[in-house]
């Protein structure tokens, strides 16, 4: 079991560690390397999951004591976005490089064309079996590349918990050789559901908060310096607001033992170097402008998501891509170009995907430490669209920000324009040309045009009926 107890303690050392780390990196250069090619690939998707609640992001209270370990001696993204605040077309995002307007998944429920090359499909191509298994039904339709693919339903009583997903992925891997080569994607999402009283999550909750030094009040004062959340953006339903955060941060801690006990089973069984990416599909509102949830806006606290990129060797040597932070901004759509340069799985001269060339851009000069050329392209998110079967919101919002700016326009005319330097939490919307404005417009106004000039934006939104009821169940359809 993990202690609970020097709280605070562990977190300045954390702390500590952190900033020593982002000096170090940012004083002493690492020399060119490459990066090791792995034996295994685990991605990790925490489903609604704020980058700025982990430990090792600099929150006060410890939610990730196993992970802050992995932060400690890996490359932590500070800056990295998703391309929607939505579960499915974020996860399709993240494993074909492009954004749902271009997949067309759009929709929970969605399903993915296999025309689109895929993570899955790029680890394939590079000898490793291909698994994945999910916290939520509905995820099936990301079966293009698996090779086994689990999708865990919800019940009428709500999702199964990440325990139940986790045993699907550990009997899987006890069938595998020692010597086995595989791409593994663990979906956990436990933390969605921080707002319901779920039983199985009773006890981390009460040991976290009995464990934790801030009480629910200084916790909450916390949070409302840091993240401009007002007590009021609660509804009545969750009576406490202080503890409703202490009940988020609890299902946090709840998946980070998860991560732990899966990284004890490859230890375990398997050698060579494992390479573990952990990210979310999404972040969460907690209050901030008045809402509580993430599909309704493209703010940063619904777009901004943990990444971070850790190599388990048997060497300990130090090297590029220990101990590293990088505070550029990145997107999730830059990880299949990563993956596939890491495994080397082209061929040179080989075009690396089929169909709509893909946006991101790897991520390898990074992790190594090198200089990375021009600017990095801004990050581009969208929020589903109203001709669907759902039954809000009533229109299209698009959204661009690079690290000073961001704009956020809807297909009815409205735009939000804010100065992220100066105003992370988006309050002050600001008027007036700009520089910044200028260029950010432009580029959103020749992604609109992409998509107005493309085949009908919906018509590639394929919804799979079998997955209506898990949606109902899960408050996605009304």
């Amino acid at each position: 079991m993990i202690p609970y107890t020097r709280v605070v303690t562990r977190t300045l050392r954390g702390l500590a560690l952190f900033v020593g780390t982002l000096l170090g990196s940012a004083c002493s250069p690492a020399p060119p390397s490459a990066l090791p090619v792995p034996d295994h690939i685990v991605l990790v998707t925490i489903d609604t999951l704020r980058a700025d609640h982990l430990s090792w992001q600099g929150y006060p209270l410890e939610t990730t004591p196993f992970l802050s370990q992995f932060a400690a001696d890996g490359v932590v993204f500070r800056n990295a976005f998703s391309a929607s605040s939505h579960t499915a077309p974020s996860h399709a995002s993240l494993f074909t490089g492009l954004h749902p307007y271009q997949h067309g998944v759009i929709e929970n429920g969605g399903q993915l064309d296999s025309r689109f090359q895929t993570l899955a499909a790029v680890f394939r191509r590079a000898g490793y079996e291909t698994a994945g298994f999910t916290g939520v039904g509905f995820l099936d339709g990301l079966r293009p590349g698996f090779e086994t693919l689990t999708a865990v339903s919800a019940t009428k009583e709500g999702p199964r918990g990440g325990y139940v997903v986790l045993g699907h992925a550990q009997r899987w891997l006890a069938e595998r050789p020692r010597d086995a080569k595989f791409f593994l994607w663990v979906h956990f999402y436990d933390v969605h559901e921080w707002r319901h009283q779920l039983a199985r999550y009773q006890n981390v909750r009460e040991q976290f908060r009995e464990g934790s030094e801030m009480d629910a009040r200084e916790t909450l004062a916390w949070v409302q310096t840091h993240h401009r959340v007002s007590a009021s953006s609660f509804s009545e339903s969750d009576l406490d607001p202080a503890l409703s955060l202490l009940r988020y941060d609890s299902q946090i801690l709840y998946v980070d033992r998860l991560v732990s006990y899966l990284s004890r089973t490859l230890e375990r069984r398997f050698d060579g170097t494992t390479l573990w990416i952990v990210t979310s599909d999404h972040g969460e509102g907690l209050g901030s402008h008045d809402y509580l949830g993430h599909g309704r806006f493209l703010y940063q606290e619904q777009l901004h998501v943990p990444l971070l990129f850790h190599f388990t060797t048997e060497d300990s040597a130090p090297a590029p891509w220990r101990g590293r932070v990088v505070d550029e901004t990145v997107r999730l759509v830059d990880l299949l170009g990563t993956l596939d340069e890491v495994v080397a799985s082209r061929a040179p001269g080989d075009e690396p995907r089929k169909g709509i060339p893909p946006d991101g851009r790897s991520l390898v000069p990074l992790l190594l430490g090198q200089s990375d050329g021009p600017p990095r392209p801004p990050s581009f998110a969208q929020r589903r669209p109203v001709k669907t079967i759902w039954s809000e919101p009533k229109e299209r919002l698009y959204s661009l920000h690079d690290h000073a700016s961001k704009l956020i326009v809807s297909d009815s005319g409205r735009e939000e324009f804010y100065d992220l330097i100066q105003d992370s939490g988006e309050t002050s919307n600001l008027e007036g040309p700009s520089e910044s404005r200028a260029r950010l417009s432009e580029e959103l106004r020749r992604r609109m045009q992409e998509m107005e000039t493309s085949e009908d934006r919906d018509s590639n939104f394929h919804f799979d009926p079998r997955h209506e009821a898990e949606l109902r169940a899960l408050g996605y359809l009304e």
